[in-house]
């Protein structure tokens, strides 16, 4: 019986990892950008379903230690997108489009942490339920390899470390309408 369940927890934890963060914008509303909001999307490189529910996405400035939890439900479905608007600014010029879901966090523009965890409270120092991890920005002090570049103003921040094979930043969210990645599977 406890075999079945260490490896019914195994599967699951490997179920979740299918879902990576693929983009990250943290200039919402700053001058010169082009989003009005700051967002983070999601994609499913699985071949199934995967359900948000209890799932969070928290952000950490570059050096910092207390990560802010917004709360995600709804569904990936594989190979697709799932797009979180979240804080906005007075600048920017378009809204997004029709978000999966919102929160209230305002990402730094520069350079911060980005976590999709399975579960809502805030990290620590033990990262069992940590599915992804992106720092971005040169002064990030965690990521999965190396933080990738930022540009907070103009294009989103892609997460360039292990979830991707080839990437190239682009000016405009891609989610529902196009994919300018190669995903590792």
């Amino acid at each position: 019986m406890m075999r079945l369940l260490s490896l019914l927890l195994a599967a699951a934890a490997l179920h979740g990892q299918s879902v990576v963060v693929s983009q990250v914008y943290g200039g919402g509303g700053n001058t010169g950008a082009v989003w009005r909001n700051d967002f983070v999307e999601l994609f499913n490189r699985g071949s199934a379903p995967v359900s948000m529910a209890g799932w969070s996405v928290q952000y950490a400035s570059a050096t910092g230690t207390m990560w802010q939890v917004a709360p995600i439900e709804g569904t990936i479905e594989p190979e697709q997108y799932f797009l979180i608007q979240l804080a906005a600014g007075a600048g920017g010029t378009q809204s997004l489009p029709s978000p999966d879901a919102m929160g209230t966090l305002a990402l730094g523009g520069t350079a911060g942490k980005i976590a999709l965890v399975r579960g809502v409270a805030p990290l620590q120092d033990g990262r069992t339920l940590l599915a992804d991890l992106v720092g971005y920005g040169l002064t990030a002090n965690e990521s999965e390899t190396a933080p990738t570049p930022a540009d907070h103003r103009a294009r989103a921040i892609l997460d360039f470390s292990q979830n991707y094979s080839k990437c190239r930043l682009r000016e405009s969210i891609r989610g529902k309408y196009q994919q300018e990645c190669t995903y590792l599977r």
